[in-house]
């Protein structure tokens, strides 16, 4: 993992990429770049972890470059791979806003460049009044509707499967690691078209 600057004019490239992932959020790209420059930006070698299961959770991700792999431990304790998220995206938001711990391990699929925003940064921006506090909130809002609902059709095809299959012990790979996915939609671990 090393530090990395970038430019204004990059930035700008890459908040526009992240309002086009969330083309519902009416936000300008100065905003967004405002609260971006703040950040710290990482950039993390294939392999590298982002986060690991059971940490506290104290930093914000926005993936602007690159897919991170992600695992869950699952009932029996193994770690299994539930999915991979893609830039542009923000990643870890839940336990910021929860304080709960991290609910995956994540770690970079190929080379990976992060913004990262700490808890202190997060907490002045979400409180303030002023179009980058507001831009964050947006994104957020926007991000979280994205995974219930992904999670939610998931769910509800997961209920259709398991009307139409007999009882019977789940294989490994069955409606168990399904219900594993289906959480990692919900946690915002995958997107829906990773998953399938």
């Amino acid at each position: 993992m090393r530090e990395h600057t970038t430019s204004q004019t990059e930035l700008a490239r890459l908040a526009a990429q992240l309002l086009e992932a969330h083309a519902q959020v009416d936000a300008d790209i100065t905003d967004v770049v405002a609260w971006l420059s703040s950040c710290p930006m990482r950039r993390l070698a294939a392999g590298e972890v982002v986060c690991s299961e059971g940490d506290v959770g104290d930093e914000l991700f926005v993936v602007l470059q690159g897919r991170v792999h992600v695992e869950k431990t699952d009932v029996n304790g193994d770690l299994r791979t539930v999915g991979e998220v893609a830039a542009p995206t923000l990643l870890g938001q839940m336990a910021m806003i929860d304080r709960a711990r991290r609910t995956a391990t994540c770690s970079a699929a190929d080379e990976v460049w992060l913004a990262v925003m700490n808890r202190d940064a997060y907490r002045k921006l979400i409180r303030s009044t002023d179009p980058a506090g507001t831009a964050l909130r947006r994104l957020l809002l926007s991000s979280l509707t994205q995974q219930l609902l992904a999670g939610n059709a998931r769910l509800g095809e997961l209920l259709v499967e398991s009307a139409t299959r007999p009882v019977e012990p789940a294989p490994r790979d069955g409606i168990g690691g399904a219900l594993l996915k289906a959480s990692g939609l919900l946690e915002g671990w995958m997107s829906s078209s990773s998953e399938r």
